[in-house]
């Protein structure tokens, strides 16, 4: 059926050094890029850091003006006013709340948290790099 005639072809083999090239190559590729990655994480953990302090300080400086510790206050003294108007004075403490403080606060506590994550699994991923 198959009438066509067959070469045997030589073996091709790639120079010997060229596989050392190669993962060698692969390797400091790698290594470069998870230097670049822990840099940004080192960045973007310096810059979390810096933001959770402000909006931490913020927070702080607008409880302080908020009547907050009043409502509060007055909770701890007048506890019979309190149980009596208990619903209302629970709207009435939830109002004096800084709402944008405490919301910027915990968005820059996650994006800490988030920064952790990320450097921890670079951290794990440099392991590894290094084991080859």
């Amino acid at each position: 059926m198959n009438d066509l005639p067959t070469f045997p072809l030589p073996a091709i083999e790639p120079p010997a050094e060229l596989l050392a090239k190669i993962t060698g190559r692969i390797h400091a590729t790698r290594l470069h890029q998870l230097y670049w990655r822990l840099a940004a994480s080192a960045i973007a953990l310096f810059g979390s850091l810096s933001y959770i302090v402000y909006s931490w300080s913020a927070l702080k400086t607008e409880l302080v003006q908020s009547a907050f510790f009043q409502m509060l206050r007055l909770a701890l003294s007048d506890t019979d006013v309190l149980l009596g108007n208990l619903k209302d004075f629970g709207l009435a403490l939830l109002e004096t709340l800084p709402v944008t403080a405490l919301l910027f606060g915990m968005v820059s506590l996650t994006a800490l948290l988030l920064v952790i994550a990320m450097g921890t699994a670079l951290r794990h991923e440099r392991r590894l790099v290094y084991i080859r």
